[in-house]
């Protein structure tokens, strides 16, 4: 039977952080995003001398979540008279620094209301864990040869970048923007493997009722990379450096 020409030849697959060794070993792209760092049942109150602990706890989940997605600095150079360069560096504001002359950010005063009420929070959660991907932009998209082995390429650099943030907790913040790879990048967030999905869409078409003269020459290797170039430059995503 043909195969439909206005379907994909592959669906989507996803996987975790810690199964991506099940993922195909064909060329393709793929795309990783986050989920908020929070389980299903941290919005449960939690009463420590009086007050409920589970909303500070809720706002730094809420926070680290936000900060990963939070785009690098851009680096400023101009030409001035005398041959002189005007430089500087411009960092977006996140939802998470405080505010001028106040001691809360842009996120707690908005979500204040929310995080003191047990059952706002529930309800909150409950969005926020099903928003990725459908709701969500990837915090990195790339190409791969095969998809399985780049996958665990990015699992081991992300080990190693979390073993040398736990002796020097301080190169977290310059391997956020600074790392050489998206496994330090991610660590450098500080979100966890389990906080973590991978979507992979192969490229390589499999279509029997097309003989080897009438298939398209060009490596799907190549075709990948095209599709990888378009979508990052769509959608942005805050952990690559391309």
């Amino acid at each position: 039977m043909a195969t439909n020409s206005s379907q994909p030849a592959h669906a989507p697959e996803r996987f975790t952080a810690l199964n991506s060794d099940l993922a195909p070993a064909g060329p393709g792209i793929y795309a990783w995003y986050a989920h908020v760092p929070l389980g299903v049942n941290d919005w449960r109150p939690n009463l420590v001398d009086g007050s409920d602990a589970a909303a500070s706890a809720f706002h730094r989940g809420l926070s680290k979540y936000a900060s990963a997605h939070r785009p690098p600095p851009i680096e400023l150079v101009g030409s001035g008279t005398y041959d002189l360069r005007w430089e500087g560096t411009l960092h977006l504001g996140a939802v998470t620094d405080a505010r001028a002359g106040e001691a809360s950010s842009l996120l707690g005063a908005r979500m204040d209301f929310v995080m003191e009420d047990p059952d706002s929070r529930q309800r909150l959660l409950s969005l926020m864990r099903a928003a990725p991907p459908i709701f969500a932009t990837p915090l990195y998209i790339g190409v791969a040869t095969n998809l399985r082995a780049r996958l665990g390429e990015h699992k081991r650099d992300y080990e190693s970048a979390k073993a040398a943030i736990r002796s020097d907790p301080t190169r977290s913040a310059h391997m956020q923007f600074e790392g050489k790879s998206f496994g330090e990048r991610l660590a450098g967030c500080g979100l966890t493997l389990d906080s973590v999905e991978v979507w992979v869409l192969q490229a390589q078409l499999h279509e029997p009722d097309r003989s080897a003269e009438t298939r398209a020459a060009m490596p799907a290797r190549v075709v990948a990379q095209a599709a990888e170039w378009i979508l990052q430059r769509v959608f942005q995503p805050a952990l690559g450096r391309k």
